[in-house]
């Protein structure tokens, strides 16, 4: 049993970390900064201090470079919620809060739960891939403001000009546009560049293609149709100009900044395997499976497929008043996940026309289900899928990483670094078979249990009996 623990009550620019020795008595506090430098003093304090425990009071947030430095150095820790050190201190210490006081709270926490063998409940072994999550959500937001600016585009158009939001939309009578051109890169930098559509005629059919782009013969085709619609439009009022010129810069700098995001996430997830493993089903492309793998973190901290389709706001959870039951749609869930499997589901149906599970969409429609539950229910379908294969990905890849550990043993070769590899694996999830947030009971605790809930049941039996008895 461990008698030394530290903990840590991070904040925005550092955090108090309060070395409580019970054998001693003795509470050593220090605080240190978030730089490089105060994290490398805080690792080699720790290692001065031989075998203890380490806590910190919160996860992510205020905590993350804590983590990250905790993590490098190969050293196990364990996370409390503020909540729960904030009633341990109160309730033990006593105490009122600050930071000296929180960071020795959580200390005294961390011992207090190892003698009751509760601690390795609060190991911290499902980390965040920082970087993939924070890209795909930022692409997330980026893509929502693109949508917002091209329907601005579209209102300002339609009060510039009617004639100029048809043709734009591709449903003006007296022009042959192929599609809304608002969609094509090169026309949203010709209204950047040249917002007054009445002078695009003046130019000529060089300068157009140069600021378009390419010179295909639809790109061609759609120069003489501006030149011509350009003919037969009034000049635009210097509002309308200043509007105009605005709103399609800000589009094409949008544009431009979600291409780049998206090149980033190619790059940043060639070596995922997850990420792969999804992409393999066509029509899951490397935005849908990126959101997916960053919003689950770690398929192991889900028991099972249901677990994750709960968490994923596609599993309906039950609801009881008085006598009646029934089932309704979870209100707390992941709302970036769910969004992520819709898409997966639209694309999954348009790109696998054959698969058993577009079968399945088409014949919930055909039986009158709408169209956006019949998408939910292949969303489900999907879960179980992704499940499966990223589960089987994690098997696949602990048991090569152990007849790796075995070969390196057999062969004596463990060097500094893999011992301190074997170290750092201690913060690793175990196997889903071994790993669940409940803890699994043995045999016979399971036959006493049992034994207890019959002997209940025949209480209250009895005392219904005994109830009507003396009623009657």
């Amino acid at each position: 049993m461990r008698t030394k623990a530290l903990g840590i009550d991070p904040d925005a620019s550092g955090g108090v970390c309060a070395l409580v020795d019970v054998a001693s008595e003795r509470v050593t506090t220090k605080r240190f900064p978030i730089t490089d430098e105060g994290m490398s003093q805080l690792v080699k304090w720790i290692s001065r201090q031989g075998e203890l425990i380490v806590a910190i009071e919160g996860r992510n947030g205020q905590s993350d470079p804590f983590e990250r430095a905790l993590r490098k150095a190969a050293i196990v820790f364990y996370s409390f919620t503020a909540h729960a050190v904030a009633k341990f201190r109160s309730a033990m210490l006593g105490q009122n809060k600050n930071n000296q006081k929180d960071a020795e709270a959580v200390a005294r926490y961390a011992l207090t739960l190892e003698t009751q063998g509760l601690l390795e409940r609060s190991r911290r072994v499902w980390f965040v891939d920082e970087e993939l999550q924070t890209l795909t959500r930022l692409y997330a937001v980026k893509r929502r403001e693109n949508t917002r600016e091209i329907s601005r585009l579209w209102k300002i158009l339609h009060k510039v000009c009617g004639d100029l939001y048809l043709a734009f939309r591709g449903r003006h009578p007296d022009y042959r546009f192929h599609s809304s051109l608002l969609q094509q890169r090169g026309v949203v930098r010709l209204l950047a560049e040249q917002p007054d559509v009445s002078s695009w005629h003046l130019m000529s059919e060089k300068e157009l293609m140069g600021i378009l782009g390419g010179s295909s013969r639809e790109r061609a085709e759609t120069v003489v149709e501006l030149q011509r619609l350009s003919a037969s439009l009034a000049p635009l009022r210097p509002s309308h100009t200043v509007m105009v010129q605005t709103t399609a810069a800000t589009l094409l700098t949008l544009s431009e900044s979600l291409d780049r995001m998206k090149s980033g996430l190619d790059e940043l997830t060639q070596e995922n395997l997850s990420v792969c493993r999804l992409r393999r089903h066509a029509g899951i492309g490397v935005l849908t499976a990126a959101t997916i793998i960053a919003e689950i973190i770690d398929i192991r901290r889900f028991p099972s497929n249901n677990h994750l389709a709960s968490y994923a706001g596609l599993a309906r959870r039950e609801y009881k008043t008085g006598r009646s039951t029934t089932e309704i749609a979870p209100v707390l869930y992941n709302h970036r996940l769910k969004n992520a499997f819709f898409s997966a589901a639209k694309n999954f149906i348009l790109y696998n026309p054959d698969s058993h599970l577009s079968a399945y969409y088409r014949m919930l429609v055909a039986r009158g289900m709408s169209i956006t539950e019949a998408y939910k229910r292949v969303a489900r379908a999907l879960v179980r899928v992704f499940y499966r294969e990223l589960t089987e990905l994690v098997t696949d890849s602990a048991k090569t990483n152990g007849r790796n550990s075995e070969r390196k043993s057999e062969d004596g070769m463990a060097t500094g670094t893999d011992r301190q590899a074997q170290v750092a694996s201690s913060n690793i999830p175990p196997s889903t078979e071994d790993h669940t947030p409940t803890q699994r009971q043995t045999e016979p605790e399971a036959k006493h249990i049992a034994k207890a809930i019959v002997a209940m049941i025949s209480e209250t039996e009895n005392r219904r009996k005994r109830n009507v008895e003396n009623f009657t």
